[in-house]
C-alpha cells in the first residue's frame, strides 16, 4: 500500500539509513520514526520539512506520492558560501589545489578561492566516508577518459591510502601529481590511464621513497 509511511521507509532505505539515523538528526525517538512508517502517526509542519530535506526528496512526494516516482536525491551541489544550510543535513567540502615538493616528497593542500561543494550528510553516512578527511580537487588532462574529463571535480578520501588493484587514487611520484587506476606487478605498481593513448607510469619498489598516496577517489562529478 502506498502511504506516507511506506514512502518514508522507501526513501530511508534507498539512502541506506536506519530509523535511528533519522531520529538523531530530527531530535526525536526511533520509536517516533517507526510509528511514521507503520502509519500510526505522520510528520507535520517543520518536522515534515526537515524530514524531506534529510531524505533528499519533496514534501509533496512524502505526503501524497503525487509525483511519478521518488525524486532523485542529488548527492551534491555547488553553493554560494553565504547560503544558509542546515548543518545537520548538509556538509561543505572545500576544493583544493595540490602543491608537491619534488625534493622531500611533501604534499600541501591549498584551498581554492571558490564556492564549496555541498553534499548531503546522509550520503556520507551511507557510504561510510569520513567527512573530515575528504577533499575536492580538479582533474587535468584526458588520460582518464572516458571516466574522467579535463576539469572534472573528484572527491578524495585522504585517510584511505592502501592501494587497491583497479581502484583510482590520487598519488604523487617524482614531484608530479597523478590520478590513476592502480595495477600491481611483481616489483612495484603501475599507474594506469584509461585512455589507451597513454602508457602506464611504472613505480618500482626501489623508488618507493619518491612515491606518496594522497587518497582514494570516492566520487566524481563534472
Amino acid at each position: 500500500m502506498d502511504t506516507i509511511g511506506s514512502r518514508i521507509r522507501q526513501a530511508r532505505e534507498k539512502l541506506g539509513l536506519s530509523q535511528t539515523d533519522i531520529a538523531h538528526t530530527l531530535k526525536i525517538t526511533p520509536q517516533a520514526v517507526q510509528q511514521w512508517e507503520d502509519g500510526k502517526t505522520a510528520p507535520r509542519g517543520a518536522r515534515l520539512d526537515a524530514l524531506a530535506t534529510y531524505l533528499g526528496t519533496s514534501k509533496a512526494w512524502l505526503s501524497f506520492g503525487d509525483e511519478k516516482s521518488m525524486p532523485p536525491a542529488a548527492n551534491f551541489r555547488v553553493i554560494d558560501d553565504n547560503d544558509d544550510l542546515d548543518p545537520l543535513c548538509y556538509v561543505k567540502i572545500e576544493r583544493f589545489n595540490v602543491k608537491l615538493s619534488a625534493g622531500n616528497g611533501t604534499v600541501e593542500w591549498i584551498p581554492e578561492k571558490l564556492d564549496p561543494l555541498v553534499f548531503r550528510r546522509a550520503w556520507f553516512s551511507k557510504k561510510g566516508f569520513p567527512i573530515e578527511h575528504c577533499k575536492a580537487m580538479y582533474v587535468r588532462g584526458d588520460s582518464m577518459m572516458p571516466m574522467l574529463m579535463d576539469w572534472d571535480t573528484i572527491l578524495i578520501d585522504t585517510s584511505d591510502t592502501e592501494l587497491v588493484e583497479g581502484e583510482v587514487f590520487a598519488v604523487a611520484f617524482k614531484g608530479k601529481l597523478y590520478v590513476k587506476q592502480i595495477a600491481h606487478y611483481e616489483d612495484g605498481i603501475k599507474l594506469v590511464s584509461l585512455n589507451e593513448r597513454y602508457d602506464p607510469v611504472v613505480v618500482p619498489d626501489a623508488e618507493a621513497e619518491r612515491f606518496k598516496c594522497l587518497g582514494r577517489m570516492v566520487w566524481r562529478g563534472g
